[in-house]
């Protein structure tokens, strides 16, 4: 494989696996903030110098087109990786298949008849447009005919856990209904984007990833306003602690303290060991909160290290919740119980379409990924007098900390935040809770 990084000082790497006929350049600048990014190509050997991953406490991966089926290989072949984001694009685990990827007759068809032209057409069919001829013209037929029959060669485990699979409806390579298909086989979510093979890679990447240092900033200074804001918050960790059992919770471990609305409750507990992580490092009560990514941290914890695992109002700010929960899971002790909170798709319902928002997960999607777990959903409505009080209160809880958005944008949520009848302006919570026993 040939790896061309950008190094630009984080300690978070992106890995992007190019398609076929693909390398860096053909790919273009994908960048994320708060990660270097690494683009893999040339899948003619599955070598690759681990050696680069090292410095990295987190790892996310964006794997396009046969991209797909090499990063499958190389997850399964790295299971210790701090991992918090896998999200497939236009490509199955089944490149070569008649129903489940590009057919057969297509991909000899495409092996056998290789040459310049056809090359150009096949970066034209793609969608690389005007780039097309240049792109075909730096490549070598033979070493491109080796890389088929290497792809076509692929064989062993697969990593099966992706996040998310985008499919396009204009793909003209790998069939869009045997995307559809190879996925529906699977329990990873599917969003449909209207593009052709080759999509936005650079938006679905400031899509997929959180911006942690912004998350971190914007709490901070959010934390001498938060609590006297935060009521919706505050009513979730009241829920979280009435679903805690009635007994000594034993080794606790709080992820995503803040400003203490749960820690506080917890430490009454009296617990044999308390330990609570935050983005940003704090003390509650005399009792130390460590600084660390919860996402990481939980990868790297040994299993049944934990008795009871709460995290209230956090996990919408991780690559992937999912992830994280399969790791609580992992990390709680045999009896043991979790007790976490998210958001679904309702939330913040009313800046749909005026500000970004985050990809939630729906409930039914949890009990499909924690199929034994308990979970419960709540929509919760605040009522504001005008939008600026609306922009205020998220303001002073932290809560608009993934995008950091420009004066016209938000002139723009000013003037087209939706009222109700009476004038006034409403703002949707809707809380997630999950409740894990072992």
């Amino acid at each position: 494989m040939k790896q061309t990084i950008t190094q630009r000082g984080y300690d978070r790497l992106l890995i992007v696996f190019a398609g076929w006929g693909c390398d860096a350049a053909a790919v273009g600048e994908i960048s994320a903030e708060g990660y270097d990014t690494l683009v893999v190509s040339d899948y003619r050997s599955q070598e690759f110098d681990d050696s680069r991953l090292a410095p990295y406490s987190e790892i996310a991966v964006i794997a396009w087109s046969f991209g797909v089926i090499a990063a499958a290989r190389f997850l399964a072949e790295r299971p210790a990786l701090p991992l918090t984001l896998a999200a497939a694009v236009n490509g199955t685990l089944h490149p070569v298949d008649d129903t489940l990827g590009i057919p057969r007759a297509i991909f000899d068809g495409t092996l056998d008849a290789l040459d310049e032209r056809n090359l150009m057409k096949f970066y034209r069919r793609t969608g690389f447009g005007a780039e097309s001829a240049a792109i075909a013209a730096r490549m070598d037929i033979d070493a491109l005919r080796d890389e088929l029959r290497a792809i076509d060669g692929l064989t062993g485990p697969l990593f099966e856990a992706w996040d998310i699979a985008f499919v396009s409806t204009d793909d003209r390579i790998i069939p869009t209904e045997n995307q559809r298909r190879a996925w529906e086989m699977t329990s990873t979510p599917v969003v449909t984007l209207d593009t052709p093979h080759l999509p936005p890679l650079q938006a679905i990447a400031k899509d997929l990833l959180v911006d942690k240092r912004l998350v971190r900033q914007r709490f901070g200074c959010s934390a001498t306003t938060y609590n006297d804001n935060a009521s919706v918050q505050r009513t979730i960790a009241e829920h979280l602690c009435k679903k805690l059992p009635d007994r000594n919770l034993g080794d606790i471990l709080e992820v995503g303290s803040g400003s203490g609305l749960l820690t506080r409750e917890l430490l009454r507990r009296r617990p044999v060991s308390f330990r609570a992580i935050d983005l940003n490092a704090a003390e509650i009560d005399g009792q130390p909160v460590d600084a660390a990514d919860a996402e990481v941290f939980m990868a790297r914890q040994a299993p049944e290290r934990f008795d009871t695992i709460v995290s209230a109002s956090t996990m919408q700010w991780f690559n992937s919740p999912r992830r994280f929960a399969e790791r609580v899971r992992r990390a709680l002790r045999p009896g043991g119980t979790a007790v976490l909170s998210t958001f679904g798709p309702d939330n913040f319902a009313e800046l749909d379409g005026l500000a970004p928002r985050r990809r939630y997960l729906s409930a039914d999607r949890w009990c499909t990924i924690l199929p034994d777990a308990v979970i419960e959903e709540e929509h919760i409505e605040l009522l504001f007098e005008t939008p600026a009080d609306v922009l205020r209160h998220i303001k002073l809880t932290g809560v608009n900390a993934i995008r950091q958005g420009s004066h016209a944008e938000a002139l723009r949520l000013l003037r087209n935040y939706p009222r109700r009848s009476d004038g006034r302006c409403s703002l949707t919570y809707h809380p997630i809770f999950i409740i894990l026993q072992k």
